[in-house]
């Protein structure tokens, strides 16, 4: 019986495999996490819009603003109860620093 030797540079550490297995795990990853938050937005939105005008003026808003309840730009102030925000995205943080420079 012969023994086999396996190189290490196809198998080992410093393969290329191995770093394509883990780029294609962090693709899954995130394109999980964004079906994840499509979802919370999307169930969000269906829960206020089956909500009568009453109970959306009891809680501070009106119809044509739940979609952006669902999409997070809504921040409550003790003061001025709900308003709207303007929340950067990295595309939008991005052009705004290269206009700076």
């Amino acid at each position: 019986m012969s023994a086999t030797h396996v190189s290490p540079t196809l198998y080992g550490r410093g393969s290329e495999k191995a770093d394509g297995f883990g780029a294609i795990g962090a693709g899954l990853k995130k394109l999980f996490a964004r079906i994840k938050g499509w979802n919370e937005r999307r169930a969000t939105f269906l829960e206020l819009e089956a909500l009568d005008d009453r109970i959306l003026a009891d809680i501070g808003l009106t119809r044509g603003e739940i979609a952006q309840v669902a999409a997070g730009h809504y921040v409550r102030s003790h003061q001025d109860g709900y308003k709207v925000v303007s929340i950067p995205t990295p595309a939008n943080t991005a052009g705004q620093e290269a206009r700076a420079a």
